[in-house]
């Protein structure tokens, strides 16, 4: 596997916003979800473009499983962050997920 280089600068790769109904029982609920791939490698992030429809149909069954409870807390985004890392390394083909996410976060009744 590469090593990660320190003093590499990152690229960012950001995604459209995600609006997806929760899956909370009691009351109909949705997320309006925006995230950024952090990756270290400009070469991945024109991979990221060519596959960015399955992208975004492996974060939206992710999104679509939670509640908003568990999304609220840091906790519920960090679990959130390493599903969408590990489903958009199965969509790419890479099973040791390198990528890192920021998250912004804003849920909603509708």
């Amino acid at each position: 596997a590469a090593k990660h280089d320190p003093k590499a600068v990152p690229t960012f790769v950001p995604l459209d916003m995600f609006v997806v109904n929760l899956a909370d029982k009691e009351a109909e609920r949705y997320a309006q979800v925006g995230m950024t791939l952090e990756i270290g490698d400009a070469k991945l992030g024109d991979q990221i473009k060519a596959y960015m429809p399955a992208i975004r149909h492996a974060v939206l069954m992710v999104l679509a499983d939670k509640t908003a409870a568990q999304l609220i807390d840091r906790e519920g985004k960090v679990k959130l962050a390493r599903e969408v890392q590990r489903e958009t390394s199965r969509v790419l083909g890479d099973k040791d997920g390198k990528g890192g996410w920021q998250i912004a976060w804003r849920i909603a009744p509708r």
